[in-house]
């Protein structure tokens, strides 16, 4: 995490039922650090994406607010996000 935080690097949560690669400790800590984290579902098909819900609990035991997830971010921050990142 401190690499990340270094590097300005984003983490994913894997909001697959029995990945959650990203555990609600590592959600808090990389809170604090001010990382951002991504939730993806790692969906292989369409009957995949309901699981976003499990990285959405995941997210929230970990005390994630909306301006910790990129996916929550509106478009035009999103995109400056981004592009800061690139410069």
């Amino acid at each position: 995490m401190d690499i990340c935080q270094k590097t300005n690097t984003y983490l994913e949560l894997n909001s697959f039922w029995n990945r959650l690669d990203l555990s609600d400790v590592n959600c808090l800590l990389a809170r604090k650090k001010k990382i951002k984290i991504a939730l993806g579902t790692d969906a292989h098909s369409q009957t995949h994406l309901p699981y976003m819900a499990f990285g959405i609990s995941q997210a929230r035991r970990g005390w994630l607010e909306k301006d910790d997830v990129l996916n929550t971010l509106k478009k035009d921050k999103l995109i400056s996000t981004f592009s800061a990142k690139v410069h």
